[in-house]
């Protein structure tokens, strides 16, 4: 019996030690699986999209059901900037890590990116990974300087009034490709159109989803006007209709990356390049200003094993491509404007956000903005002397310019602005548009 006992005692302590190394097995392979840099990289950009009209940010209509759900599954900045309201240069801070008066690119048409920059997709691909572009505007043509590094570079034919690709030609394309190049480690960069104007390129049954529908909590305040009450619900239910319908091939390619067995080896990234101005301040469109719905868009970074997250802090466009390489184990230039994203739930010091906007024939405006405060101000080597002070706590709307009663803020904040704008100021690489992309800037809203 004894011995019987003591082969008991044996045997149960051997199991426990083989549970016990199954276990520590197990904890080390999810932490090397962890840490694991990603095989791929998707960016998905979307023109014109402001954040505060993605549900995932709090809009209180359902324009963005697939957006969300990836939202619920990554790392949601609530505070992110684009530096600029015009899609070239900001894919340019994007793609480069440097403000647009650092690489160079100060406008969508007559500037392109220099060759001499070494862009997001030429990393990567010195670092093994296949990359494509596939672009649903034709400003984004190669001639402006972003297809550096892009082994297939696709925007949408440059015909007579017809320069942007329909967003289902768009994600066809995209899962073509994928279709085509899965079994390699890949970036791929996906850029939809439709929220940008004109809205009439949405199909019908998207453009009229919302008309319907009460308006958002946004236009409460007009309904005492109800002239101006219905002119801006119709504009936003259509810029609403547009968000839902590009946000419907969201979830197309998105679907079709987790059918693929894709998502547990892809970064994904999703931003949209600047905001839209929907009547605020009386802008309907974006380039000319650098209020909150032309600068503030959705940033939302999905990487395998990384834990759900939201962070209020202030982050920038130019934190991406840092961020990607981070995580791709490559190296973080000392160069870049931006920094690493962690990601993980660590705190984020203060962070001043900036922006500026070049318009030909009228200078520069330039904003910061610490978190709470923000500074519009025009650039005095223009020859103008403008400050607008906003309070985004107590007036989100920028309905109320605090500068001349809060003087002491706006000076400390003009003093690091100032400073920002005159640490340097890159060469700015001039290439003019030929009529036909005259033509083209004219009918997006680019030019007047």
């Amino acid at each position: 019996m004894q011995a019987h006992r003591l082969r008991a005692h044996a045997l149960l302590i051997v199991a426990l030690l083989v549970c016990g190394l199954t276990a520590l097995s197990a904890c080390s392979d999810n932490q090397a699986a962890a840490q694991r840099p990603p095989a791929n990289l998707v960016l998905i950009s979307i023109d014109a999209l402001r954040a505060d009209h993605v549900s995932a940010y709090g809009y209180d209509r359902p324009t963005t059901p697939n957006i969300d759900a990836l939202a619920a599954e990554s790392v949601l900045f609530e505070r992110a900037y684009s530096h600029i309201s015009s899609t070239v240069p900001a894919f340019a801070s994007v793609m480069t890590s440097k403000y647009p008066h650092h690489h160079g690119v100060i406008e969508t048409y007559n500037f392109a990116l220099s060759e001499d920059e070494n862009t997001m997709a030429e990393r990567l691909r010195a670092a093994g990974l296949k990359t494509a572009a596939l672009l649903g505007v034709g400003i984004l043509m190669p001639t402006k300087g972003l297809n550096q590094g892009f082994e297939t570079y696709s925007v949408a034919p440059f015909r007579e009034r017809d320069y942007w690709l329909p967003a289902p030609h768009v994600t066809d394309a995209a899962l073509k490709w994928l279709e085509e190049n899965h079994h390699s480690r890949f970036f791929l960069w996906v850029h939809y159109f439709e929220p940008h104007q004109p809205y009439d390129i949405v199909p019908e049954g998207y453009r009229n989803r919302f008309l319907a529908a009460p308006g958002p909590k946004a236009l409460s305040a007009l309904r005492k006007k109800p002239g101006l009450y219905r002119h801006r619900k119709k504009i936003i239910d259509e810029y609403d209709g547009a968000v839902a319908f590009v946000d419907s091939q969201v979830g197309r390619l998105l679907g079709r990356l987790k059918e693929m067995g894709l998502r547990d080896r892809t970064m994904l990234v999703l931003t949209g390049d600047h905001g839209e101005g929907l009547l605020e301040h009386g802008l309907h469109g974006h380039v000319l200003q650098i209020y909150e719905p032309l600068v503030r868009v959705p940033l939302i970074i999905y990487v395998p094993r990384i834990r759900p997250s939201r962070v209020v802090d202030n982050v920038e466009h130019i934190d991406i491509l840092p961020t990607v390489l981070h995580q791709f184990g490559l190296d973080v230039a000392p160069s870049f404007d931006g920094r690493v994203l962690p990601l993980d739930g660590s705190a984020y010091p203060p962070r001043d956000a900036y922006a500026e906007t070049w318009v030909s024939g009228q200078g520069r405006k330039v904003m910061i903005n610490d978190g709470r405060w923000k500074l519009i101000m025009s650039d005095p080597g223009f020859g103008a002397d403008e400050r607008e002070l906003y309070d985004l706590q107590s007036d989100p709307g920028e309905s109320v310019n605090l500068a001349a009663q809060e003087y002491e803020k706006t000076a400390e904040l003009e003093e690091r602005l100032l400073g920002w704008m005159k640490d340097y100021v890159a060469g700015h690489h001039f290439i003019g548009s030929t009529p036909a992309e005259v033509e083209m800037l004219k009918s997006l809203g680019y030019i007047e």
